[in-house]
């Protein structure tokens, strides 16, 4: 069976985003080879051409199957039956799409706790200063009239709202 990821660029343009023999190793083409109808092998089949007509979104896609016939194997595979594109090796990459189900608990967390990190990276990166932010705060300074802990949770929750995260920051 070989998978196809294809997605729809424009109201007529689709691409071949990508090939796989598992749905677990993906095969991504050169950006010269993605337009879906320069397959001609592969628009051919009638999966193919229902698959075009099922998505319906722009950037909407669908992963389908696709029995592997000569006509396929000619136009994807080499001689020794590596995934290709005229006669070119194609980049590999590991699948995104993470199945819950076949992680252990302990490798969910590890992927959850990197994802994390890479949002606080990216945070930390488009905050504004805090002088600016300052300014934004709709808080009175703390006096001793108010109630310590009221005050904390507008605080905090002033803080939230204006994205700042790092207990640092805040």
């Amino acid at each position: 069976m070989l998978f196809v990821h294809i997605i729809k660029r424009g109201e007529v343009e689709y691409e071949l985003a990508g090939l796989s023999e598992d749905k677990e190793l993906w095969y991504i083409l050169p950006p010269e080879f993605k337009n879906l109808n320069d397959h001609k092998v592969l628009i051919a089949k009638p999966t193919i051409k229902n698959v075009v007509l099922a998505i319906k979104p722009i950037n909407g896609y669908r992963k389908v199957g696709v029995k592997i016939d000569q006509n396929l194997r000619e136009e994807y595979f080499d001689e020794d039956e590596n995934l290709c594109y005229k006669g070119s090796p194609l980049e590999e990459v590991n699948s995104t799409i993470v199945s819950n189900e076949n992680m252990s608990r302990t490798e969910e967390e590890n992927f959850l706790r990197q994802k994390i990190i890479e949002l606080e990276s990216k945070l930390s990166k488009t905050e504004v200063k805090l002088h600016e932010v300052e300014k934004k705060f709709v808080l009175d300074k703390f006096d001793k009239r108010q109630n310590p802990i009221e005050w904390l949770d507008r605080y905090h929750s002033e803080c939230e709202r204006l994205n700042v995260v790092t207990k640092r920051r805040k």
